[in-house]
């Protein structure tokens, strides 16, 4: 296709920009390039030292077709050419190049010779399926409720495109792809997309499965998650117990797992942290909401500022989960703590405080005790 073909005649002599259409099937579009779009980012990923080779095969497949310029086909079978959206001025548009089997170019070639095209999937807030795949640009093309008293979700781009701007609760249910559970996540009034129930990740998760490189997971390589679902928890204010794992399968999937403080920071909360930590068991592009008086907490609580809103069905939807310190579970159904990522002091957190009767977003908790985690998306 020359450009003009492949941009469904949008690409024209005077286009020097992105171009908004092409012969891709619906859903589909040309990729982006100019040195920051999708040809650069796979490039990123996929560059080793012979990953002209690496391109031509799985996963990703690209063909050395050659191009087309006036009545033959040139280079076929040693190199491959293939249009973005992307001009460069009006007679250029970028492109993505092979060449033999060793090298990988991203610049620009003529808009009237034929060149290949290989389709990107559009992604947003409606058409991801991992945790894992929603981004700060996502989190922000959906608009938030105007205020609290919004309770009317939208689960597909269709209700949400048929409503008025800010009267319905956008709303997904993503999988977390490490160990395949299901959450629903919403975007509520703060203008923040939040789970809108507990995680409930547990062991055994290897530090490998946390490593930041890997694209699936969050956190860090050097803590390994592991259940406890039995036993006794620490109950003193020291490093021997604030400094080791704990966590507790409820086996309720609306109260979630239980973490102390070092296992919801995935080992970097420790007895000695008195600041803000960096790394969470959240899924990766999630973490753990701020905490103290000007932290996501209170922001959201400025919104819900009830008990009864903050525990809302079609709002944040909190549970009543209770709390574990010792052997034993503590007020389950009338209270719960949901961990922040800020500490109060060596042997302390802030959390959100939820009871039937009353909400503290900035309230400390025993680093040891066995809370409830509520993810947010990082930006």
């Amino acid at each position: 296709y020359n450009w003009y073909t492949a941009t469904a005649t949008y690409g024209g002599y005077n286009t020097t920009t992105d171009t908004s259409y092409s012969i891709c099937p619906k859903g589909w579009r040309l990729p982006k390039d100019g040195g920051s779009g999708e040809f650069q980012a796979l490039r990123n990923v996929y560059s080793s030292s012979a990953f002209g080779d690496d391109w031509r095969n799985t996963p990703l497949n690209f063909i050395f077709a050659g191009n087309r310029s006036g009545g033959s086909t040139n280079n076929a079978s040693t190199s491959g050419n293939y249009w973005s959206s992307t001009a460069s001025n009006n007679n250029f548009a970028y492109h993505l190049d092979l060449m033999n089997s060793s090298n990988v170019y991203l610049g620009i070639n003529a808009k009237f010779r034929g060149l290949s095209v290989r389709c990107i999937a559009e992604q947003d807030f409606w058409s991801i399926t991992y945790m894992q795949q929603m981004t700060p640009e996502l989190a922000n093309s959906v608009t938030a409720p105007t205020d609290s008293s919004v309770t009317t979700l939208a689960t597909t781009s269709a209700e949400y495109n048929a409503a008025t701007p800010g009267s319905v609760v956008p709303q997904r249910t993503l999988t977390d792809s490490r160990d395949s559970k299901t959450y629903t996540i919403r975007k509520l009034a703060d203008g923040r997309v939040w789970m809108a129930q507990n995680l409930r990740l547990v062991g055994p998760i290897s530090a490998s499965d946390l490593n930041p490189a890997n694209t699936n997971v969050t956190s860090r390589s050097t803590f390994a998650l592991t259940a406890s679902n039995s036993g006794t928890w620490c109950t003193t204010n020291s490093s021997a117990c604030d400094d080791q794992s704990m966590v507790l399968d409820s086996g309720n999937d609306n109260y979630g797992a239980y973490y102390n403080w070092y296992a919801a920071t995935a080992g970097t909360g420790t007895y000695e942290t008195t600041t803000d930590t960096s790394y969470s068991i959240c899924p990766k592009g999630w973490r753990l909401p701020k905490g103290g008086d000007s932290g996501e907490f209170q922001t959201l609580y400025g919104k819900y500022n009830s008990s009864t809103l903050l525990s809302g069905a079609n709002g944040p939807n909190f549970t009543f989960a209770g709390w574990r310190i010792g052997g034993s579970m503590s007020y389950t159904g009338t209270e719960s703590y949901n961990w922040s990522n800020t500490a109060y002091y060596n042997h302390s957190a802030y959390t959100l405080y939820l009871s039937i009767w009353d909400v503290y977003p900035a309230r400390n908790a025993y680093k040891y005790q066995g809370s409830t985690v509520r993810c947010i998306n990082a930006n």
